[in-house]
């Protein structure tokens, strides 16, 4: 497939001008305009295509580098993440006291919201827990930053306080490293933990209308590394298996 973009590339773009691909895949698209001297962007819904491209691209730098040839610098964006910065967003013009009350009912807001996405109902009396669905406590991270293992581990310790054994456990992003750890420390004191990210679709008001915005399980992966020294004055090698791919 490179070759035949190659050629519509070339015959409908100049080098300089800028390729758009909104379905990128593996990011063919975008290493193929790369190479041959374009601007690009490239979009798509998955997380996977979007490591996979940005691989791929970092792969094409190397490439360009080695033959000594001009290579751009790329950054990879989340719109979710400016979504949520609007949504919560305070008016700096307002006087602090006032700022503090817009801040407190965007969060309200905020909290309602993935409450109705995610069709639990409101519960109070807690410290962690915002909500409540099939039997099972619902925990909401927050909006501007990762979900942290302190933040799991005040969780753990209301529902050790409260004799809870079942949690979900939402988020927009978790902290890296602390999956599949905290959860079997967490199973060890006989507390089931479901994280759970929060989808972008949240902040689509009709998809909330309709009951159609999916909570989607984190997923993790294991990796085991082969470190190979070179005989004879040959370079080394290094390759890194996979051993173990979970959902939770």
């Amino acid at each position: 497939p490179e070759a035949l973009l190659e050629r519509i590339i070339k015959t409908s773009s100049n080098e300089g001008d800028l390729i758009a691909d909104f379905f990128s895949g593996s990011g063919t698209t975008a290493a193929v305009a790369e190479k041959l001297g374009r601007k690009w962007i490239a979009t798509d819904l998955g997380k996977f295509a979007v490591h996979t491209t940005r691989k791929r691209m970092i792969g094409v730098q190397r490439q360009l580098k080695e033959e000594g040839k001009n290579y751009r610098a790329f950054e990879i964006l989340n719109l979710g993440k400016y979504e949520r910065q609007h949504f919560v967003g305070i008016n700096p013009n307002l006087r602090e006291e006032q700022q503090r009350k817009q801040l407190e009912e965007k969060e309200a807001a905020f909290l309602d919201l993935i409450l109705r996405a995610y069709r639990a109902e409101k519960v109070e009396g807690f410290i962690t827990f915002n909500g409540k669905r099939a039997g099972r406590l619902v925990a909401i991270g927050p909006v501007n930053m990762p979900v942290t293992r302190l933040f799991v581990e005040e969780i753990i310790l209301e529902c050790r306080k409260k004799h809870i054994t079942k949690v979900d456990i939402l988020g927009f992003e978790f902290e890296m490293g602390l999956f599949p750890n905290v959860l079997d420390e967490a199973r060890g004191k006989g507390i089931d933990l479901a994280p759970k990210y929060i989808p972008a679709e949240v902040f689509d008001k009709r998809a909330v209308e309709k009951n159609q915005v999916v909570f989607h399980d984190v997923a993790y992966i294991e990796v085991k590394p082969h470190v190979r020294e070179g005989k004879r004055g040959e370079p080394g090698s290094v390759a890194v298996e996979l051993t173990d791919f979970s959902v939770f």
